[in-house]
C-alpha cells in the first residue's frame, strides 16, 4: 500500500511538471540571401502559442555568439489538425495569412510550406535544446 502511494505521488509530480515546461528548438543555416548566417529559434509555450527569434551572425563560426545581437522576433499559436501542427503568425494581435505546418517528434520540429496543390514541401528542422 505504501509503495503505491509512493509511486501514484511520483506519477503525478511528474506529470504536473510536464505540463509546465517551455521547449526550445533551434536551428541554424546560411541566409537565403548569401549575406551571412543565420540562427533560429521556436519556443514552444505551455499555452500553445510560441516565439520564432531569428539572429543574424556574419560569420558561420562565430554560431555562439548569436545571442549578443538583436533577434528578429515573431509571436503565433499553434493548433492540432490530423497529425500535422498549423502555426499560425500574428501582428498588432490579430492572425496573418503567413502559417507553416509542423510536425513534432520526440526531439524535433520539422517544418513544411503547404503549396496551392496540397503538397507539403519541407523546409527545415529545429532540434530541441533545452526545457524550461
Amino acid at each position: 500500500m505504501k509503495y503505491n502511494i509512493l509511486i501514484l505521488a511520483i506519477s503525478v509530480t511528474t506529470v504536473v511538471f510536464a505540463q509546465d515546461s517551455d521547449q526550445i528548438y533551434l536551428t541554424h543555416d546560411y541566409s537565403n540571401d548569401g549575406n551571412g548566417y543565420n540562427i533560429c529559434e521556436i519556443v514552444v509555450h505551455v499555452d500553445s502559442s510560441y516565439t520564432f527569434k531569428k539572429y543574424k551572425v556574419a560569420k558561420r563560426k562565430d554560431p555562439k555568439l548569436y545571442k549578443s545581437s538583436t533577434p528578429h522576433i515573431s509571436f503565433g499559436k499553434i493548433k492540432k489538425e490530423g497529425n500535422y501542427y498549423i502555426h499560425t503568425a500574428y501582428s498588432n494581435g490579430k492572425p496573418t495569412s503567413n502559417y507553416l505546418v509542423s510536425r513534432f517528434t520526440n526531439n524535433r520540429i520539422i517544418l513544411y510550406k503547404e503549396h496551392d496543390d496540397g503538397y507539403l514541401e519541407r523546409l527545415e528542422n529545429y532540434k530541441l535544446i533545452e526545457t524550461k
